[in-house]
Formats: structure tokens, sequence, C-alpha cells
């Protein structure tokens, strides 16, 4: 299905969190802004999202004090006004989430949101297919991509499941959408890249070399 009429018939607006505030520490370097192709891996998945015309807004959870992603964004060209400061990163992924879902720059118009690792490049434009084609049929659910049997990132939530993030007592996502299994459908793909972390300097290599160089 062609991904401009993937979400015909719906009005149905997404706004995406991508999570860029974590401290790259096991990669002994800013894994963000190591390269991809002809831009990084932070441009790689701005640019896979903005592809999108059901995507109305992309904005990126970063630490404040990080000037080198500060000027990754600029050269991106992310907004000011689409940057969403973690004051407190070493709190983990969830604490970026959290800062995500009490921002009040988000625009009025979007009915769900989509979070999505900054560490993920190398997912596949059939898979947000498959994803945003799953969660514009079921419109108040939770929709995550599932690969042999496992639920994946990223996950789509609507709006009023989204906003409970705000106040939940949960203390990960994960846990979270345990206590909201109920409202969560998952989407099997065939897309390996969702079986790769990429956290360290060998991670980094072998996701290359499985899915951007040449063999």
């Amino acid at each position: 299905m062609n991904r401009k009429t993937a979400i015909r018939g719906n009005p149905y607006r997404l706004g995406v969190v991508i999570l860029a505030a974590g401290k790259s520490g096991r990669m002994g370097r800013p894994k963000l802004l190591l390269p991809w192709g002809e831009t990084t891996i932070l441009g790689r998945q701005t640019n896979v999202w903005r592809q999108w015309p059901a995507v109305r807004q992309v904005a990126v959870v970063c630490a404040a004090a990080d000037e080198a992603m500060q000027a990754e964004l600029d050269r991106l060209k992310v907004a000011e006004a689409d940057r969403i400061f973690n004051p407190r990163p070493e709190q983990g992924m969830f604490s970026s989430i959290r800062c995500a879902a009490q921002w009040s720059g988000w625009k009025a118009e979007l009915t769900h949101w989509a979070i999505s690792l900054g560490d993920q490049p190398q997912l596949r434009s059939e898979t947000l297919t498959r994803l945003l084609e799953t969660s514009a049929a079921r419109p108040e659910k939770i929709c995550q991509p599932q690969y042999q049997g496992r639920a994946r990132h990223p996950v789509l939530l609507p709006k009023s499941l989204y906003l409970q993030l705000r106040e939940t007592g949960a203390e990960t996502l994960k846990e979270f959408l345990e206590t909201s299994a109920a409202q969560v459908v998952t989407c099997e793909v065939d897309d390996p890249g969702l079986n790769f972390d990429i956290d360290t300097p060998a991670d980094y290599e072998r996701v290359l070399a499985a899915f951007l160089r040449p063999r």
C-alpha cells in the first residue's frame, strides 16, 4: 500500500517522540551522532519519520547541556520549538518519555504519538507502514511491531493513553504497557533489524555490516 494512502479517510495526526537524551556510556561516544550513510543515526531517524504525511510534528528529547547534540539538531533543521529538554537524563529512558508527555509544545491537532528510540536507524519503512496501518485501523489501541513473537519499538499510543504517561505510577515504559495490556495490539513484521541494539562499538559495526555496507 502506498504510504500516502495508508491512512486515508482517518483523522489521524501523529506526533513523534525521538528519545535522544542518553549518555551512550557503553559506546564511549555519542552514539546518535555516529555516521549512518550520508547522515547520522539521529539524522536517519528524523528523516524516516518526516516522510509520512500523517506525521505532523517530530520532537527530540535531549539533554540541555549536550552542545554536540544541539549542533546536530541545528544541522538536521530540528527547530528549537521541537526540542524537549530532560533536566535529569541520568534517570533513564522513562524520564525522557515522561518529559515528552508533560511537554506543552505539542500541536493541538495531534491524535496519536509514536515513541521512537533514537538508535534504530535500521528500521524499515515497510515496518512503519505496517505499524501505522494497524494503528489507524485500531485508533483506540496502543500499537507495537512484533518480531519473532516479541513486541518491539516504536510504540504508538492514542492521545488518551499517551496523556496517562504524565501521572502514571509505572516506573518504566514496559511496566506502563503491562498495566495497559488490554489496550495493546501488535502487528507481526518481518524486520530482523528489530532484533538489534546499538549500545557498544561492536553493536554498531554489526548493524553497519548487516544493513548499510554492501556485501
